[in-house]
Formats: structure tokens, C-alpha cells, sequence
């Protein structure tokens, strides 16, 4: 797994605050080509006695429970949970976020970009699901303004699409800044710095410290699952919560 439980509390140096997090890879499941083998997603075309096995498996790893499973649509809806026990797939939102204890939220990815956030209290976290749909949308500046922007809030992007093989069309620059572009191999087309994007928006929206993992799933996809490079394949969870 990348990041033992206990890793985003290293991070941010929360002294006794409870939250912990995690970042899955692709192996060590049950899956089998093409979502070999730790496929977590159930809307992929795996079979869902994998998926099924898979979640369990994450749980055993020090889980309180089964994440909150979100239905993601790359808008800029985030939910407030306020109990552990619910698991309704039919919540449509790409973020998420809790005061609670035990409530697991967590986040699928194979590109976009996974981002945790927490009071640097550790008394409210979030989970985002960030692709350039979802950032465009301001899923950020949504999920940022769910916090108390005075307590201080902590963030960390975890393993998604690198600038080193986001390629993108001309039409992306009027949406982003252009000091996020590096030319591309193919006319008329860019690399977008994804990553940097997000880390400026959530500072701009009054994020006191963002962490980047510096993970491409694209570079990595021994480790990491990516619908960019493979199309058909699973996805990874992210996950955060408060013991």
C-alpha cells in the first residue's frame, strides 16, 4: 500500500489527532485481467464477487469500515456524512466530508487526482475526487469552503496523472493558466501540470499547506491503475478518517 495508515498524520504533523489515511495500489487482489488485481470499483465490469473480496481485504487493513462509496460524475458536489453506516452507492457527489469518528470517506481514481483534506485540528477531513472536469467545476474551492478556513486546513494530493503525460488540447488553455503548460509532442498540443493546478487552487482558496505525493499513475502503472494508458481497467481507493 502506499501510506501505512499513520502517513497523512506524519505528514501534517496532527499531534494526537486521530486521522488517519491510505492510498491503495492495483496488486495484491483478487481481480483478473484487465482490473488485475486490486480493483475496488464495482462500475468497471468486474466481477462484483472481486470487488466484493477486494473490499473486505481493504478493510482488514486497519479500516474502522467500509468506505463511503460515492457515485463520481466530475461535478463539484461534496456531501456531509455524519454516520458511518451509510453506504448508499446511489450518493452522487465527488467529495465528501465528516466531523465524525469511524466514518471512512475515500475516493476511486485511475488518473484523477485523489485529495484528502484536513483541519490541521483533525476534527473535519475530506476526500475529493479531482479530475479537470471536477477542478474546472471548483470541486476544490467547494470542498475548502466545507472547512474553517480560520483553524487552519491541510491538504495532500495523492498518486494521479502526471504533466509528464497529460496531453491536452488547445481548448485547455481557456481554462487553466498557461504556466501550467509544456509543449506536447503532437501540433497544437500541451502537457497540463494537473498536479499544480490543483495545489494553486487550494492555496488560493486558503489551504495552509498542501503535500504532493509526485506520483504518475501513467509512469507507474506496474503500481497504479490508469484509464489513460490502459482504458479498460480498476481503480484505486484513497481514502481518510478519524479513529
Amino acid at each position: 500500500m502506499i501510506g501505512h495508515p499513520s502517513d497523512f498524520h506524519r505528514l501534517f504533523d496532527l499531534p494526537d489527532s486521530g486521522v488517519r489515511a491510505m492510498s491503495s495500489l492495483r496488486i495484491g487482489g483478487q481481480s483478473r485481467s484487465p482490473f488485475s488485481s486490486f480493483n475496488l470499483a464495482d462500475h468497471v465490469g468486474d466481477d462484483p464477487n472481486c470487488v466484493a473480496g477486494n473490499r473486505q481485504t481493504l478493510v482488514g487493513l486497519g479500516m474502522p469500515g467500509q468506505p463511503v462509496w460515492l457515485n463520481q460524475v466530475h461535478g463539484n458536489r461534496v456531501i456531509e456524512v455524519i454516520s458511518p453506516s451509510i453506504h448508499d452507492e446511489s450518493l452522487t457527489a465527488d467529495g465528501a466530508t465528516t466531523r465524525q469518528k469511524g466514518v471512512v470517506l475515500g475516493v476511486l481514481t485511475a488518473d484523477c487526482l485523489p485529495i484528502l483534506l484536513s483541519s490541521a485540528d483533525g476534527k473535519r477531513i475530506a476526500s475529493v475526487h479531482a479530475g479537470w472536469r471536477g477542478i474546472v467545476s471548483d470541486v476544490l474551492e467547494v470542498a475548502v469552503s466545507m472547512f474553517n478556513a480560520n483553524e487552519g486546513i491541510l491538504a495532500w494530493i495523492g498518486p494521479g496523472i502526471g504533466a509528464c503525460h497529460f496531453e491536452v488540447g488547445p481548448e485547455f488553455k481557456d481554462w487553466f493558466p498557461s504556466v501550467f503548460f509544456h509543449p506536447g509532442h503532437r501540433p497544437g498540443h500541451d502537457y497540463l501540470d494537473l498536479m499544480g493546478v490543483a495545489e494553486a487552487r487550494l492555496r488560493a482558496a486558503g489551504v495552509s499547506q498542501v503535500v504532493q505525493a509526485n506520483l504518475c499513475t501513467v509512469c507507474s502503472v506496474d503500481r497504479f491503475f490508469s484509464y489513460r494508458k490502459e482504458g479498460d481497467t480498476g481503480r484505486m481507493v484513497t481514502a481518510i478518517w478519524r479513529q
